[in-house]
């Protein structure tokens, strides 16, 4: 789509860019800026600002001290273990 701002001499603008992927991956693209007056030197003079972006499913924390509330480093032989975490056996 194309628009044109005007942006006066010595001023800036903040310019945000929604980024919405139909699928994951990375994505990239340039989007483009025309100068228009300025004097013989900027005039028609194009600007590319790369734009990158990234799309991913959620993911779930893999570390067991923020997950597992009670938990403990192994089992003895023949102790019977309920609702804890057992790290030398990645068990629940």
């Amino acid at each position: 789509e194309k628009s044109r701002w005007v942006v006066e001499a010595k001023s800036s603008i903040d310019l945000v860019i929604k980024f919405k992927a139909s699928d994951t991956g990375r994505f990239e693209s340039l989007l483009a800026f025309e100068v228009m007056g300025g004097g013989v030197v900027m005039r028609g003079r194009e600007f590319n600002l790369p734009c990158r972006g990234t799309c991913a499913y959620p993911q779930m924390s893999q570390n067991y001290q923020s997950i597992y509330y009670r938990k403990i480093k192994a089992k003895a032989e023949g102790q019977i273990v309920s609702k804890q975490y057992i790290v030398n056996k990645n068990e629940y």
